[in-house]
């Protein structure tokens, strides 16, 4: 599942750019879970260079829920490698 989509909160575009994974249920509903980063101009400027990791679970009648949450902190990892002699 990859996704570029744009969308309009309040008059202002907002384009998302993300990947995740989904499956399919045994109601033949979708469980989906992935990132999303955004690019978007003054009013949510702010949400330039954020991201984001969400679940969304829908039903086969419609019914969809889903939550975001703000990547706030990253830490980096370093390896200290072994080269052969």
């Amino acid at each position: 599942m990859l996704g570029d989509e744009p969308g309009t909160v309040s008059g202002e575009t907002i384009t998302w750019h993300g990947t995740g994974v989904g499956r399919f249920d045994e109601s033949g509903g979708v469980s989906r879970r992935g990132a999303l980063f955004y690019e978007t101009a003054a009013v949510f400027a702010r949400l330039n260079g954020v991201c984001t990791v969400f679940e969304f679970d829908a039903e086969e009648s419609g019914k969809a829920s889903g939550s975001l949450y703000e990547w706030e902190k990253a830490y980096a990892v370093t390896r200290a490698r072994s080269r052969p002699s």
